[in-house]
């Protein structure tokens, strides 16, 4: 990425919503089961392994968000997401979208 450029962040889940299914619109294409796509979200240091989970380290507040027209994002995880929290050596500190053909979608934290 480009520097000064901010990665897309989801102000409400309406827009989430619109990016699930223009992603999901992209899979036809290449025949893929499966695709990924970037998003705003980095991860505290306040919140990476050991720190045991807690209000303050919990879902979507575990990230900083840059774009400022979505300083408190609204999206749907992934069954069991965000688990980076969770791992040794903590590496889950960045956030995408993962959309996928048998319909399981929703946001993912990975290295």
């Amino acid at each position: 990425m480009a520097p000064g450029w901010t990665l897309m962040g989801i102000a409400d889940i309406w827009e989430y919503e619109y990016f699930e299914k223009f992603a999901t619109g992209y899979l036809p294409y290449n025949n893929y089961t499966k695709l990924g796509f970037w998003m705003d979200g980095i991860r505290k240091s306040s919140c990476k392994f050991p720190v045991t989970p807690s209000v303050a380290c919990n879902g979507t507040n575990e990230f900083t968000y840059s774009d400022k027209t979505a300083p408190n994002p609204q999206f749907e995880w992934l069954p069991g997401q965000p688990d980076g929290i969770q791992n040794e050596p903590p590496d889950s500190n960045c956030l995408y979208l993962r959309v996928s053909s048998d319909g399981e979608n929703g946001v993912d934290d990975m290295p």
